[in-house]
């Protein structure tokens, strides 16, 4: 299971991301999660380029931003973060300035791992073990 998420100091956040590792949509995995998560699927639970593209179309929408105000949020270097065309495009479009962290850092310099999502995402992989 994968989870995508950003956050701010100010504790704004953007709806997360949560890819099951299963093929098709099964609605007893959102029995109880938040009402703002966004599902997807993968047959490994893996994020791909196209989910991520579809979260990132989300956070533009979701993150008061313009070119006079840009937003710069730090992402793993991973394929679908640094290397997807469609991203980067959108990107220059709505005033975001990608930053890539360096490979395998992101348990260092990314926060938001260790204190929310690591535990988000280990509750609901016990429960998703019921379901599968």
């Amino acid at each position: 299971m994968t989870i995508v998420s950003c956050m701010n100091a100010t504790i704004t956040y953007v709806s997360p991301d949560l890819v099951f590792p299963r093929s098709n949509r099964k609605a007893v995995l959102l029995d109880s999660a938040p009402p703002v998560l966004i599902p997807a699927y993968h047959k490994a639970g893996w994020f791909r380029k196209e989910i991520f593209t579809q979260w990132f179309k989300h956070f533009i929408c979701s993150v008061r931003l313009s070119k006079n105000d840009p937003v710069i949020p730090a992402l793993g270097d991973r394929y679908p973060h640094s290397r997807n065309i469609e991203v980067i495009d959108c990107a220059r479009e709505n005033g975001v300035h990608i930053f890539c962290l360096s490979p395998h850092s992101t348990h260092y310099l990314q926060l938001l791992n260790v204190f929310f999502l690591e535990p988000l995402k280990t509750y609901y992989a016990q429960e998703m073990e019921m379901w599968i």
